[in-house]
């Protein structure tokens, strides 16, 4: 499953390849069923889901996949408004029991919490329509597609809000923690062999934008920290 995922994200983090794959990631839903998946949450899957985490990043990076350009913070919240105003219209003409949904401020419902809750009124059946048949997010043939938790899964995942990237780097704290420090999957021992996989960023011939690039020698620059404080705490 790990080296699995680690070619997804090669594959991803590449413009050529990422162009032809990405529609398909997202057409099977490939991040919602290894999120419902029991190795995600299992003590033993914990590089998988720091994988699973890895991939979903790549899968919703913020470029034009046909353009190679990188999309400014507007740009990308204007995308979401556009995405999400379409669904409410479609619900106020179309299902009535999402009236309030489509009735509602955007900044109000567009977390994973408040968007969950509202989508809990239709049935199994209404539920798989909309997403099957209606806004086509996943195929009707789809063995998931009988789950509810899975058809919530994908449609939260579609209209949530994304956190920014340089919000998320902004938030990230100075010194590292317990919880990272003592990481091997993040943070590998001096007695590594390479054999395995790590949940970390390459440094490949190719980027998707100059700010891949620059993140990702910021995140291992950040684990190379980590480990030099480590080495001098052991």
């Amino acid at each position: 499953c790990e080296r699995f995922m680690e070619f997804l994200i090669d594959l991803l983090s590449q413009l050529p390849t990422r162009r032809y794959l990405r529609p398909l990631v997202a057409d099977v839903a490939v991040v919602a069923k290894c999120h419902l998946s029991a190795l995600y949450t299992h003590e033993k899957g914990k590089l998988f889901s720091q994988l699973v985490d890895l991939l979903q990043f790549y899968e919703t990076f913020e470029i034009n996949d046909h353009e190679g350009t990188q999309l400014t913070d507007d740009e990308v919240l204007q995308a979401h408004y556009d995405r999400f105003q379409s669904f409410q219209l479609l619900a106020f003409k179309r299902i009535p029991k999402l009236r309030e949904l489509a009735l509602a401020n955007i900044g109000a419902i567009h977390k994973r919490v408040d968007l969950s809750k509202k989508l809990s009124v239709l049935s199994p059946k209404e539920l798989k329509d909309l997403v099957c048949s209606k806004l086509k997010l996943i195929s009707k043939d789809d063995p998931w597609s009988e789950r509810v938790d899975f058809l919530i899964e994908v449609m939260v995942s579609f209209f949530e809000k994304q956190k920014s990237q340089k919000e998320a780097i902004n938030a990230l704290p100075l010194y590292p923690n317990e919880q990272i420090m003592w990481d091997e999957s993040l943070v590998p021992s001096i007695n590594y062999s390479g054999e395995g996989c790590l949940a970390l960023p390459k440094l490949n011939l190719q980027f998707l934008t100059l700010h891949d690039y620059l993140l990702r020698n910021f995140n291992l620059f950040r684990l190379e920290s980590t480990y030099e404080i480590r080495e001098d705490i052991q």
